[in-house]
């Protein structure tokens, strides 16, 4: 198939059923283009193995059919299946060619699942060049300056060390995240900014500048905000998509009436919500952006005749790797993996020289890769070697040392994984006492503990592990996973320690304490009690859960890490009272009951008591010491009170 650069349709992004293969895709330039980077964004599942590249030429009236091509190399594309087939993969490749036309040719596809008609299919396809000069009498390239008389000449040479730059707006990534009314303004800024400077306008196209900068952060936004909305209809939640549109034609609105973007366009009616064209023009006459977005088959497979028109933006990408074009002396055999390792610093092999010796070079270099199937390759490299007793037992423990502090730092769930099952399997070998596997604990586990905030599924693998390394038989009588998990910790961040918290949590309750073999009061409490003031709530939580698990376990030696238990403490912090009505509950006691009084609230009654008894003496002895006439008048006083009170009790009965 030959794709026109001049028209907005190609034909199918996507191979026939069981089709033969290589299949070629040809795209035809405008003019004599010197191509200077290409962009191939593949299929989630219709993944070619290999994509080879060729520059051709076809002379005047003739066909593409008689066209000569010259391979330029091959990229590679990975199966996709550790992201199980929900992302897609960009590849940039950096070119100086030059040429009519542009052939891509896609060996054999990658076999998956979902690809059940061995099919491939690539959904977009930038090249970006430049229009070759018409003056035929200036040279291309460096061989071409053997017949020039003035090679020195800046004309010339400017023309063959012409600087590359790409445009913000020619790269396929400008699309991904933006707003596609945004965008659509900002292209027309740039090539407005363009012809500023040819003009030599230095004051409009910085201004110009300055918009494209600001429009370009708010359509990120507004793309984000898009990406709710579809999200939102998806799951028919019409009220939250509603409020999402007005939400972004509000920040729009603004957006553009504070930016002045229509006087900066030359237009003061420019409408408030630009609509984009499905396919933009050529940026330039001087600039060549040709984008081809494939999506060639209907939901339910059939192929689809006719131009296809495909707006939707391409969904973000599995690598921005640059890839490398190889010569082709350098092309491997098919099926072979292409990408290889990079080569280690010389830092880094003096660091890791002790496990390059043990494990080999490339194993190593695996693991500092930015891919993370060679990051896996390497690991399963060395589990192999573990596994067949290939390593020395002199060496080993300081290799798996400096191998695993780098590979528990890996940012893939999937590859960190691998890593915590091959270090455990490579502690429980018989080949490491347990002094040596707690030096390798010791030395390599301080970085899953940094890790401890990260996300669910990792805390989870790394609760995992310790327990599961407790398990060890011949680890029973070590006390190094406490030791461990009950280190200072140094970091701030609040995930962290509570990550850290819950993490001594699950082991206590898998252990229990015992000043012997396990837990030690000491051991917890001075990492938990100063845990109980901290300001997050998550951390302090736990840390109480944690007080309380150890009251359960060994009582009233918890309490000499704790204030002393006063009414008043429970009274002013509610983190006290929580903790000592805890501690009543353990041991059965009321926790509604009234709180002990203090001691000074106890001498306060007494004092009150032995006052009132005092009183009542002194009363006595003063009736007693009084004269009989004196005393006659009062107790007479006192009958008739009480004969008072019979006479007028008695018609109430």
């Amino acid at each position: 198939a030959v794709v026109s650069t001049q028209s907005g349709h190609y034909g199918r992004g996507r191979s026939e059923r069981f089709c033969v293969y290589p299949q070629e895709l040809i795209f035809q330039m405008p003019s004599r283009t010197r191509v200077r980077k290409l962009q191939i964004l593949a299929h989630q599942y219709l993944i070619p193995r290999k994509v080879e590249l060729f520059i051709g030429n076809v002379k005047a009236g003739g066909s593409f059919h008689s066209a000569n091509f010259t391979r330029l190399g091959y990229i590679s594309f990975d199966s996709n299946e550790k992201t199980s087939f929900k992302a897609r993969e960009l590849k940039s490749v950096h070119l100086d060619c030059e040429g009519t036309l542009f052939k891509i040719q896609c060996q054999k596809n990658h076999v998956n699942k979902l690809n059940i008609f061995n099919q491939v299919g690539l959904v977009a396809v930038n090249i970006i060049g430049d229009f070759m000069s018409e003056r035929s009498d200036l040279p291309l390239t460096f061989k071409d300056l053997a017949g020039v008389d003035n090679s020195l000449d800046p004309g010339i040479l400017g023309e063959i060390n012409k600087p590359y730059t790409t445009n913000l707006v020619d790269d396929i990534t400008f699309g991904m995240f933006q707003d596609p009314e945004i965008a659509n303004i900002i292209q027309q800024l740039e090539k407005r900014k363009l012809e500023a400077i040819d003009e030599e306008q230095y004051d409009y196209a910085k201004r110009l500048k300055q918009a494209i900068g600001d429009l370009q952060r708010v359509g990120e936004k507004l793309g984000k905000l898009e990406q709710e909305k579809r999200v939102a209809v998806a799951e028919e939640n019409y009220d939250l998509a509603q409020s999402k549109k007005v939400q972004a034609n509000e920040i729009r609105a603004v957006v553009l009436e504070k930016l002045k973007i229509g006087q900066l366009l030359g237009r003061d009616d420019m409408p408030r919500h630009p609509s984009p064209p499905r396919h933009p023009d050529p940026r330039s006459d001087s600039t060549i952006s040709m984008r081809a977005r494939t999506e060639s088959r209907s939901s339910d497979g059939m192929p689809t005749h006719g131009p296809i028109v495909v707006d939707e933006r391409p969904i973000p990408t599995l690598s921005n790797k640059e890839a490398k074009v190889l010569p082709e002396d350098e092309a491997a055999p098919p099926g072979a993996d292409f990408d290889g390792p990079d080569e280690l610093s010389l830092k880094q092999a003096r660091d890791l020289s002790a496990a390059v010796e043990a494990f080999g070079l490339e194993s190593v270099a695996c693991l500092f890769c930015k891919q993370f199937a060679l990051r896996e390759r390497g690991l399963n490299k060395i589990a192999a070697d573990l596994k067949s007793n290939e390593v020395s037992g002199g060496i080993a423990p300081r290799a798996i040392i400096q191998v695993f502090k780098q590979a528990f730092s890996d940012p893939v769930f999937n590859t960190l994984a691998l890593t915590l099952d091959t270090f455990k399997s490579a502690v429980g070998l018989d080949t490491f006492s347990m002094t040596q596997v707690e030096d390798i604990c010791q030395a390599t586990m301080g970085v899953l503990l940094k890790r401890a905030g990260d996300a669910p599924r990792i805390k989870s693998a790394i609760s995992e592990l310790f327990s599961e390394l407790m398990d060890l038989p011949k680890m029973s009588d070590s006390k190094v996973f406490h030791s461990i998990s009950v280190m200072p910790c140094k970091e701030k961040n609040p995930k962290v320690r509570a990550g850290r918290l819950k993490l001594i949590a699950r082991l206590l309750e898998k252990v229990g304490a015992d000043e012997g073999t396990s837990y030690s009061v000491e051991m917890v409490m001075k990492f938990v009690a100063p845990e109980l003031s901290h300001t997050s709530r998550d951390v302090r939580d736990e840390a109480i859960k944690i007080t309380l698990l150890m009251y359960k376990e060994v009582g009233d030696p918890v309490r000499d890490f704790l204030p002393k238990d006063e009414p008043e403490l429970r009274k002013k912090q509610l983190i006290w009272k929580k903790i000592f009505e805890g501690f009543d509950k353990i041991d059965g006691k009321p926790v509604n009951a009234p709180p002990p009084l203090s001691q000074d609230e106890q001498k306060a009654m007494q004092v009150k008591a032995l006052k009132a008894e005092l009183a009542k003496l002194r009363e006595m002895a003063a009736n007693q010491n009084a004269p009989d006439d004196k005393k006659a008048p009062a107790e007479k006083q006192k009958k008739e009170k009480s004969t008072d009170c019979d006479s007028a009790l008695i018609p109430l009965l």
